[in-house]
């Protein structure tokens, strides 16, 4: 980026600050600013543009809050932007490219806009092409395509963060992830890159945290800072997957930031272009015409006591093509990941699918649905029919394979042999599920398409797997 006095050099606008409030600097001036436009502060610190008023200049301190009366500041660029490069890569950094991580300076050469808009429908293409996360439950009922929106709905603490990691463990070709943390705790941010690191999943992650002791200016920017970095790699020719942890955090800060700049409160005290502020953000995924890669969107909204018809949650839910919902009740039962069978959608991912794992997944949804029902009727105390226990024993069946550790993932094959065993094997047994797991996860690439229904059968006549 070009210094304060090179720029005063060339001519470029220049202004005076003349009021601060917190984060916000007015200044008087900086004729030819637009929204938007970046700044440069005199001391170093960068700016955002937020609102013009005749000769007056509102700008977002995106450096800090301290700032002083008389200090001059230059137009430096017409769109924000933050400098990129492939080095990031296997990095923590923060929203401006410092590392955190102690493994030495990124040496970047490259800059790309914070606000992009997003890519018309005839630069984009329609993906059939499975984003395999390895969780059985996920591949199965609510496949994610590349270049999808999915959202990961649910109350704190449900496993949300560890599903995320759980995925980026999963490697595939030149796929590349961007995990944002936004105004996370450090104890939280150390969770997780102890989980990447553990899977290895940090080799093939760009890490970026604006932790709570950030600047609100950077807080706001980040999931935006995320998505031009994922469009740089991208362009460089990787399938990206962008994980925003989380867009509640998100959406209060914009809150705090707005009512800090005295716009008027809409909804939940939020602002009135709060949908388009997230929507403008999550349109840039797809899948794109130019060079047939793409950027798959999983932004996490926190919804306190499970209520997913909060407005956020709702939402994001009319945002993207599918969502994820993380219930507190599966969380207590020992379901992990407690996705919620009953909620959950992915609107687009059954294009992926093939006509084996369609068909296998309408008899899960039917046996999942037949289990709720039978252990909703044996509450009543009515007695159990041999129907209705048939219906119980191989729900639970079902529910069981479904559970899985966060250092656990199983390939499409590995899913669809699991899950046919637990349907198939004799429903007046006990299944063992452990022995099940650990026997496929041991035939690995071994599984075929061409010899699945003898390696099906042969599963089934394991010594111990039914007792």
């Amino acid at each position: 980026m070009s210094s304060f006095k090179e720029l005063v050099d060339k001519g470029n606008p220049i202004g005076e600050v003349v009021a601060t409030d917190r984060f916000f600097v007015t200044v008087r001036g900086l004729y030819e600013a637009g929204i938007n436009n970046q700044v440069l502060f005199e001391n170093g610190d960068k700016g955002l543009v937020w609102e013009v008023s005749g000769n007056e200049t509102t700008i977002l301190n995106l450096s800090g809050e301290l700032m002083t009366i008389g200090m001059v500041v230059v137009l430096e660029s017409d769109v924000l932007k933050v400098l990129v490069g492939s080095e990031m890569v296997g990095r923590v950094i923060t929203v401006d490219g410092s590392p955190l991580d102690g493994k030495g300076a990124l040496l970047l050469d490259s800059s790309e806009n914070v606000f992009k808009t997003a890519a018309p429908i005839i630069e984009r293409t329609a993906s059939d092409e499975q984003l395999i996360t390895g969780v059985t439950v996920v591949d199965t009922i609510f496949p994610v395509v590349l270049g999808q929106r999915v959202a990961v709905i649910g109350d704190a603490r449900t496993g949300k963060s560890t599903f995320l990691t759980q995925l980026a463990a999963v490697k595939s070709g030149n796929r590349k992830y961007v995990y944002v943390l936004i105004n996370k705790r450090q104890a939280d941010v150390q969770s997780l890159l102890r989980r990447l690191q553990k899977s290895g999943a940090i080799d093939q992650t760009v890490v970026l945290v604006a932790n709570v002791f950030e600047s609100l200016g950077q807080a706001y920017i980040a999931p935006y800072v995320g998505c031009a970095i994922a469009e740089y790699l991208r362009a460089q020719g990787s399938d990206v997957v962008i994980i925003y942890d989380d867009l509640t955090n998100h959406a209060k800060i914009y809150r705090e930031i707005a009512l800090l700049a005295h716009a008027s409160a809409g909804r939940d005290s939020y602002p009135g272009d709060i949908f388009f502020t997230h929507s403008s953000l999550l349109e840039r995924a797809g899948c794109f015409t130019d060079s047939a890669k793409s950027i798959t969107a999983l932004p996490v909204i926190v919804t306190p006591d499970d209520d997913i018809t909060g407005y956020l949650a709702t939402n994001m839910m009319s945002i993207t093509d599918g969502q994820l919902i993380f219930t507190r009740e599966n969380f207590q039962e020992g379901i992990r990941p407690a996705v919620n069978t009953g909620l959950s959608v992915s609107r687009i991912g059954g294009r992926a699918r093939s006509k084996k794992s369609q068909e296998l997944v309408k008899i899960l949804l039917k046996k999942i649905n037949d289990y709720n029902q039978a252990v909703e009727f044996s509450s009543f105390d009515a007695g159990e029919t041999s129907a209705s226990w048939v219906d119980i024993k191989i729900g639970e069946r079902i529910i069981d394979i479904f559970k899985q550790s966060p250092d656990e993932t199983f390939g499409i094959l590995q899913q669809q042999i699991l899950l046919e065993a637990a349907l198939r094997a004799p429903a007046t047994g006990n299944l063992n599920t452990s022995l099940l797991k650990e026997t496929v996860t041991a035939l690995g690439s071994k599984l075929s398409t061409a010899q699945y229904n003898s390696q099906l059968k042969a599963l089934l006549k394991i010594e111990g797997l039914v007792r």
